[in-house]
């Protein structure tokens, strides 16, 4: 009994001893979690900036408020179109016999095209004159019996009868003669259409049919078609809603002006001026068609191809302006940050007009020279000071 009380006593206490231990471990960590929560907020307050201090100053980008000349303008996309196109067709049939130009050739009005054997026409006009130099023959007799007859009835020696057959009989020959007239000129027509001259100058396509292909008259297929690129057409719709102020704009001075530029083009914008209103809103889509014509004399518009167009409507003359980035809505309407002489930050509310190629017009709220923001709004404190990061530069740019 006594032995195993001697080994009993040592592992009771080891269990206690590591009990021990464990509560003081515990209280440990307990109380530096304690001294720890004490001096975050200390720490806190030390990093803490004081008031006015740089931390707060926001970085902006800033720009001036100026008068300028404002063209107000429609902005829309249209599509280049030929100022006269013609898809030449033959008027007679037959063989192909000739192709007098290269596709893609510029020609001029009246150049011949085509060639069409004429051979089988100029035996059919052979023919013709030919019937009519025999019925010119008998018409003349005819005519010369009827002159006799009017002396013999004078002298009743024949009968009236008789007289009316004769002068029925040169009248009938006569028109037989006019018939075949048109027939000799029908003929020499058909011949003269079997050389294909251009109706119009300008740019062929690529050829539809070649030399030795039969060809027939009016046919469906076109042998080439010509599209005239100077000047040139170039349509488009706009709202409707827009054509009281076009219509108003076109009544009181010269065309409007109208610009074209194509997507990724490095050149300057075709000009042109406002040519065409249609004469009626088209009810599926609420829009108007209108054509512009431009001299396109460098051949910069083609035909087919989609451009970015303008109309300027009007000229808005020193009108306030800022960069349309300025202007910032808020639940009280428009508003600017005005920058004072003291570098702070003012929240200025504006009345905003049409915003225009990023700018925006100042009706009121806002005077010539002032300082505004263009960037770093987030960052802005009204009444706090700001740093502007770079010089001021003209309206309508900001500050790198």
């Amino acid at each position: 009994m006594k032995t195993r009380a001697v080994h009993l006593v040592p592992r009771a206490h080891r269990r206690f001893d590591r009990r021990l231990r464990g509560a003081k471990a515990m209280r440990v960590c307990l109380l530096a979690a304690f001294v720890l929560s004490l001096q975050l907020p200390s720490c806190a307050r030390k990093q803490t900036p004081k008031a006015g201090s740089r931390a707060e100053v926001a970085p902006v980008l800033v720009a001036k408020a100026a008068r300028e000349d404002v063209p107000v303008t429609l902005k829309t996309i249209g599509s280049v179109e030929a100022y006269r196109s013609a898809a030449m067709r033959a008027r007679v049939g037959g063989t192909l016999t000739r192709v007098r130009f290269r596709e893609g050739q510029d020609v001029q009005q009246g150049a011949p095209l085509f060639s069409i054997d004429a051979r089988p026409y100029a035996v059919a006009l052979k023919a013709a004159e030919a019937n009519l130099a025999g019925q010119e023959a008998k018409a003349a007799i005819a005519a010369g019996n009827a002159e006799r007859s009017v002396g013999l009835l004078a002298q009743n020696l024949v009968s009236r009868q008789e007289h009316d057959r004769v002068t029925s009989t040169a009248q009938a020959e006569s028109a037989t003669v006019r018939s075949l007239e048109a027939s000799v000129e029908s003929a020499r027509l058909n011949l003269e259409f079997c050389s294909i001259a251009a109706p119009i100058s300008g740019r062929t396509s690529n050829l539809l049919v070649t030399e030795g292909n039969l060809v027939r008259a009016n046919d469906d297929q076109a042998l080439v078609v010509i599209n005239q690129l100077a000047p040139i057409f170039v349509a488009f719709s706009v709202p409707q809603r827009s054509l009281p102020e076009i219509r108003q704009y076109m009544a009181e001075g010269p065309p409007l002006v109208v610009q074209a530029s194509v997507t990724g083009a490095s050149r300057e914008p075709a000009r042109g001026k406002l040519t065409f209103v249609n004469n009626a809103v088209d009810p599926a889509t609420g829009s108007i068609l209108l054509k512009a014509e431009f001299p396109n004399e460098d051949l910069n518009l083609w035909p087919g191809e989609f451009v970015h167009v303008s109309v300027t409507l009007t000229t808005r003359q020193g009108v306030l302006v800022v960069p349309a980035a300025a202007v910032q809505s808020g639940q009280k309407g428009d508003y600017v940050l005005v920058i004072k002489s003291d570098q702070t930050a003012e929240m200025r509310p504006v009345r905003c007009g049409p915003r225009l190629d990023g700018k925006a017009i100042i009706e009121s709220g806002l005077e010539p020279g002032e300082t505004v923001v263009t960037d770093g709004h987030l960052r802005v404190v009204p009444g706090a000071k700001v740093s502007i990061k770079a010089d001021l530069e003209s309206t309508g740019t900001t500050g790198k």
